[in-house]
């Protein structure tokens, strides 16, 4: 008499869990080893070879996870990002005050920012021509860093550090904000004028508070 018994479904999802996790190292690897060679060489000069070959990898394994080297671009960027935004999170949540908060997160942005450019200085003469990939990274980004200065206003009107406003105008307070903030960042990338800006933001962060206080 044969028995039927049914599949383990445990098995088959730990099984699953391990290859996902198999091929998230195996990715992992691959961008970490982009990293590198670009802030080396630049992102032109950095073949699909060189990155397998720092990776540890063949080069037929980078093609089944990344279609070209533009969509590895796009993951060491995304990487970048993530990565900004753990550090700004973490100065801004340091902080207790509304006023406080928007100030490390302005002056967080800048300082992390100029960090990266010297380390990628080699790719800044490079940006324009991949600036769609750096677009797509700067929107995802811009949405999620509205929200949260949004959310920091409205902390700073409900405590009373700042004046009331309508919530239309707090969500387009953070929007300039944000945005304009991204502008000065992106100025950096191709020159920058100003090298102690960093420093004179607290100014342009009193002259901006001053305006909300009562």
């Amino acid at each position: 008499m044969l028995i039927f018994r049914p599949e383990n479904d445990n098995g088959r999802k730990n099984e699953m869990n391990e290859e996902i996790n198999k091929d998230e190292i195996i990715k992992s690897a691959i961008i970490r080893a982009a990293q590198d060679l670009f802030k080396q060489y630049g992102i032109s000069k950095t073949t699909m070879e060189d990155i397998a070959k720092k990776a540890g990898k063949a080069k037929s394994t980078l093609y089944y996870y990344f279609k070209n080297k533009e969509e590895i671009f796009l993951a060491v960027a995304n990487k970048e990002g993530e990565e900004a935004t753990v550090y700004i999170d973490e100065q801004v949540d340091k902080c207790k005050t509304a006023t406080e908060k928007i100030l490390a997160y302005m002056t967080s942005s800048v300082s992390c920012l100029t960090q990266k450019i010297n380390l990628y200085n080699v790719v800044r003469g490079e940006i324009r021509e991949y600036w769609g990939i750096v677009d797509e990274i700067k929107r995802k980004f811009n949405n999620e860093e509205i929200n949260k200065i949004a959310m920091i206003f409205r902390m700073g009107i409900k405590n009373g550090e700042f004046r009331r406003l309508e919530d239309g105008d707090v969500e387009i307070l953070a929007y300039v904000l944000v945005v304009s903030l991204r502008g000065i960042t992106e100025n950096l990338i191709y020159d920058n004028p100003y090298p102690n800006l960093e420093s004179r933001i607290h100014t342009l962060i009193d002259i901006m508070i001053n305006g909300l206080k009562k």
